[in-house]
């Protein structure tokens, strides 16, 4: 938010990171909903930060921070705002479904999918209105595409990854 020059275009992205930053202290943070599914499953936060990454998820992390930081505005906009939270939805849905066929899965472990699939559009519509904002012509919608793309070709690849190491 701070590499956007109007502070009013870029003010509702603090209210955003207030639920989705790692330690907020807001009630509906989604890492507080992220500890009840690891207590489903056997896992305590403490103990997965203790944990070190899978060089996938660091590669992955990585790219989509210095893609936002090193490249232009547009682009950074383009890989959070379609190539993140637009297709979060969709992507948390089909976790919501297979999770939900877990045995006994309680409620709670359910939330913080229920929460991402429900609040994604809206968390879309955020960074929309950013884009329509910082972006008003042909060229700088062109660099929001790119960084689309190109942070959607990454994810792609982290699925893939991820999927050869569970195969």
């Amino acid at each position: 938010y701070a590499r956007i020059e109007d502070f009013e275009v870029s003010k509702p992205l603090m209210s955003f990171l207030s639920v989705e930053h790692w330690g907020s202290s807001e009630s509906s943070a989604h890492w507080k909903m992220y500890r009840e599914v690891l207590e489903f499953f056997g896992y305590d936060l403490n103990q997965l930060k203790a944990e070190k990454p899978f060089p996938e998820t660091s590669e992955y992390l990585d790219y989509r921070l210095n893609l936002c930081l090193s490249r232009t505005v547009e682009e950074g906009l383009g890989a959070l705002g379609f190539g993140h939270e637009f297709v979060n939805a969709y992507i948390f849905n089909s976790y919501l479904q297979g999770v939900e066929k877990i045995p006994n899965v309680t409620d709670a472990a359910l939330m913080y999918f229920r929460a991402h699939v429900d609040d994604e559009p809206e968390d879309y519509q955020v960074f929309k209105r950013m884009i329509l904002a910082t972006s008003n012509n042909y060229q700088s919608f062109s660099l929001v595409k790119k960084g689309a793309e190109d942070v959607l070709t990454a994810r792609q690849e982290f699925f893939d990854k991820i999927h050869q190491r569970i195969l």
